[in-house]
């Protein structure tokens, strides 16, 4: 996992290597993707896995040897047995309705939670609302990790400055360019918050260069109701969000991209049938875009790059 010795420091960040097929990854392009992978997974609180990833270093290279072997044996990675992993389900809020025989009384709080807590019972039906995600093993980390050193990245270049969250780590940025990625970073992406400050003090400081020459603002905030469970995940490999991204993949390049979008596609039908299991009212349920892959979170950006 070495970058090498100082002199070639800047090398491998500029002459990124290319996907030309499973025969040409190795248990380096692994070690490195499980690098990247293994920090993206201590950082994402939405589901633990330390757990997975201490079992899996176990035998860490024999586990990635038999990992790569998988691949090189075609390369239909949707089709290795447990890579799509489990379906969970987690709370996301509890939501409130009051109810037709309760009169509005004003707001009371109580210290006490549980008192607080039955009090709200007694005027308001309590709805709570759950999400699905993906609870997977590391060699499905591994793959969006691979993923995003081979592709993603290019999709992530081209971009707007409009964007700012979920943006891959890169270097050296050129003028407006994105600047190179950073393949051997640890972890995919600088922290949330630091993306979060700067898109917030940048739009109040373009609010005020707007007052201060008199000129009249509207500000709008607003958020796209469970987005991801609204993406189709086979939009990545489309031609035509490619073309309007201005995007060229070589043949190896493209096998990659669409066998990566038929993996996320199984698993979000996969989704669906889970909650069509749990719940007779879950018939408008879709699974989406993923949640517990470091992926989506490019694609959730790429899928809306147009309107950035």
């Amino acid at each position: 996992l070495e970058a090498g010795p100082p002199s070639a420091g800047h090398t491998w960040m500029r002459a990124m290597k290319k996907f030309e097929g499973w025969a040409g990854v190795t248990l380096h392009d692994l070690l490195v993707a499980y690098r990247k992978a293994k920090a993206d997974c201590f950082f994402e609180k939405t589901f633990p896995s330390a757990a997975k990833f201490a079992n899996y270093e176990a035998d860490l290279v024999g586990n990635l040897e038999l990992f790569l072997d998988q691949l090189k044996a075609g390369g239909e990675f949707s089709k290795i047995e447990d890579l799509l992993g489990e379906y969970r389900l987690i709370p996301k809020k509890l939501k409130t309705e009051r109810k037709h025989d309760v009169e509005n009384c004003g707001h009371v709080h109580f210290s006490n939670s549980k008192r607080n807590f039955e009090n709200i019972k007694n005027s308001f039906d309590v709805i709570p609302d759950f999400r699905v995600i993906g609870d997977f093993p590391v060699e499905a980390h591994i793959l969006s990790a691979l993923w995003i050193n081979f592709i993603g990245h290019k999709l992530d270049a081209k971009l707007s400055k409009a964007c700012y969250g979920a943006r891959l780590r890169r270097v050296r940025p050129d003028g407006d360019g994105a600047g190179n990625f950073h393949s051997r970073s640890i972890g995919s992406f600088p922290p949330y918050f630091q993306a979060y400050q700067k898109w917030r003090s940048d739009g109040l400081n373009a609010i005020r260069r707007e007052l201060e020459t008199d000129k009249h603002v509207i500000a709008v905030s607003l958020d796209l109701k469970s987005y991801y469970h609204t993406v189709d995940p086979g939009a990545i490999s489309l031609p035509g969000l490619l073309d309007e991204l201005g995007i060229n993949l070589d043949a190896h390049e493209k096998e990659f991209n669409e066998q990566f979008s038929v993996f996320l596609k199984a698993w979000s039908d996969g989704a669906k049938s889970f909650c069509k299991s749990l719940s007779v009212d879950s018939e408008d349920l879709r699974g989406g875009l993923v949640i517990g892959l470091t992926a989506s979170r490019v694609i959730s950006n790429v899928i809306i790059a147009k309107w950035d």
